[in-house]
């Protein structure tokens, strides 16, 4: 399995039962299978199979009754039928000149009508095989954007307990959630440390539907722990930082340096 390959990441994830429920379908792109998928869902999301960083090249499809919007950054574009959508997305992105996935779109809850998800951090000490979720934060997409970047799309960051308040959950109905969370962020990185087992951290994208079912948006192989330096509460960068220095002077030990 390729490091940082979305489609492989797919497909080595959704075998396991519980990872598989919380994975929207995905494939590769071409027009036969960008037909198909729409044909199947109402949205879907087009992307590089290998990110380039910031999520400058996403693009959400949506169904129409009459036509195909396409909306890209903060730009929408309606079609009149799935071959025009198609072939506009294939001359924004020069022929599609890397390899790009599809994926069933997740209806995302949002905050006065804007995508909120959530980046959760896992690590686990060199010696030990326990994972742990050393840290998570919420983001929001700015007014007009479908991805919550935030660094090329100006989203907004937002600790866990500002992310569930801005929800309007219910104390329970969080702390239900978080649990959903870090239970599914920890299969997902005990599963990966099969095909990766030299790893001690991940990040991972996660996104909560409407029905409040956690779901895994994308793997983040190398995540950076910047975001944390913002909140407002530095315990979990203190985290994050510690188990990583102890991993990387654990490596040198370990090479004699």
């Amino acid at each position: 399995m390729r490091k940082g390959n979305k489609l492989d990441f797919y497909w080595f994830l959704s075998k396991d039962k519980l990872l598989n429920e919380c994975l929207p379908y995905t494939v590769g792109l071409n027009e036969i299978a960008f037909s198909e998928m729409l044909d199947y869902y109402e949205s879907i999301i087009v992307k590089p199979t290998v990110s380039s960083g910031g999520g400058k090249e996403i693009y959400k499809v949506i169904k129409l009754s009459r036509g195909i919007e396409v909306h890209h950054r903060d730009k929408r574009n309606v079609f009149r039928n799935k071959r025009e959508a198609f072939a506009f997305i294939e001359e924004s992105t020069f022929g599609f000149s890397r390899p790009y996935i599809i994926q069933e779109a997740i209806d995302l809850l949002t905050v006065d009508g804007n995508p909120v998800d959530f980046r959760a951090i896992v690590q686990r000490r060199i010696d030990s095989s326990e994972w742990q979720v050393t840290g998570k934060f919420g983001k929001v997409a700015k007014e007009g954007f479908i991805v919550t970047n935030l660094k090329y799309h100006r989203a907004g960051l937002m600790s866990i307990d500002e992310a569930l308040a801005a929800l309007q959950f219910t104390w329970r109905d969080g702390e239900r959630i978080l649990e959903a969370m870090d239970k599914v962020c920890i299969r997902a990185a005990e599963k990966l440390q099969e095909a990766f087992p030299d790893k001690t951290m991940w990040g991972l994208d996660i996104g909560v539907n409407h029905s409040f079912q956690v779901k895994i948006i994308e793997v983040n192989a190398n995540p950076g722990n910047n975001p944390f330096r913002d909140l407002e509460d530095d315990r979990m960068h203190k985290r994050i930082t510690s188990i990583r220095n102890y991993n990387r002077l654990a490596r040198r030990r370990r090479k004699g340096y």
